[in-house]
């Protein structure tokens, strides 16, 4: 059942010699926290069997945290996802490069996913999850073998790492299911490029 949306745009300036101005759709949807689907198995099963990040980021399996006991804390989750349509990635799209065009956007993306997921957990007292891992420092510490995370208040924890099944998250509640890039196919383009972040919280904020 589609959720409540808001929605809203956020004009990104990206920082270089020749910089440029993305629209970029925020949207976000509140549901309860047993609504959450999650299965933290079988998705740090997908993490080990093909994230270059498993073992290697503290954000990430085996590290990350089972959601289903910090959805037993807290009454809400909050998603926040953001969305750049097709028409608005770089021209090298039209031009017939449009996977060098995917992996440009991929550069901002998650960097601007994780502040605005960092920025409504400080809004909600809440506890902050994105997607993808962690970037809170250059260079984490369980990539260099340690066993544990020098900057903890910066750590973000992995949205799928953490056992929600984001694919069915937003197609039960969001207006826009995951779209997936196919390497078989060099001519399609996705219509748009999509980040999912949550924000879990209590029911009395």
């Amino acid at each position: 059942m589609l959720a409540n949306i808001n929605h809203r745009i956020v004009y990104h300036r990206t920082r270089s010699k020749t910089p440029a101005v993305y629209p970029i759709e925020v949207n976000s949807f509140t549901i309860s926290a047993s609504d959450v689907p999650v299965d933290k198995s079988a998705m740090a099963g997908h993490c080990a069997n093909g994230c270059p990040s498993y073992g290697k980021n503290g954000g990430c399996p085996p590290f990350s945290p089972d959601i289903s006991l910090l959805l037993q804390e807290y009454g809400l989750a909050t998603v926040i996802y953001i969305k750049l349509q097709a028409e608005h990635y770089p021209v090298r799209t039209i031009k017939g490069k449009s996977r060098a065009s995917w992996k440009y956007t991929e550069a901002f993306l998650p960097v601007f996913m994780r502040r605005q997921v960092l920025e409504l957990a400080r809004n909600l007292n809440g506890f902050p999850i994105t997607a993808g891992h962690c970037t809170g420092c250059r260079s984490c510490s369980f990539k260099q073998g340690g066993l544990a995370c020098i900057k903890p208040a910066a750590r973000v924890y992995s949205l799928g790492g953490c056992g929600v099944k984001v694919e069915e998250l937003m197609a039960n509640y969001s207006d826009s299911p995951l779209e997936w890039w196919d390497s078989t196919d060099p001519d399609y383009v996705p219509p748009y490029q999509l980040r999912v972040g949550m924000v879990l919280h209590k029911k009395d904020h």
